[in-house]
């Protein structure tokens, strides 16, 4: 199978236009991909990893009404949000037993 060069630049230039297509579609999904996870403890001290343990932090509530994104020591970020009370990440969906509504 041979191309003429305006068959191959057509093919060349289809690619190129895909390739920017799906560069740009992962560039929207990058600040919230979808199930993303807030639990990475990399870098924490151990004792600020028991701490997490300790009150029971996880990335899903398990009461819908009481979510890290409503709770006063929840600091918002892009993705993973911060927390006053625990170190490291904190899912915007996220509980653990130092949830405090806001005021």
């Amino acid at each position: 199978m041979s191309l003429t060069r305006r068959e191959l630049l057509s093919h060349t230039l289809h690619l190129t236009v895909l390739g920017a297509g799906a560069t740009a579609l992962a560039a929207c999904t990058k600040d919230k991909p979808a199930g993303f996870k807030c639990d990475d403890t990399t870098g924490l001290a151990p004792a600020e990893i028991e701490a997490r343990k300790a009150l029971g932090y996880v990335d899903a509530s398990p009461e819908p009404a009481k979510l890290c994104t409503n709770c006063q020591h929840y600091v918002a970020a892009a993705t993973c949000g911060g927390c006053k009370v625990l170190k490291g990440t904190v899912h915007p969906n996220g509980y653990c037993k130092s949830w405090a509504a806001k005021a």
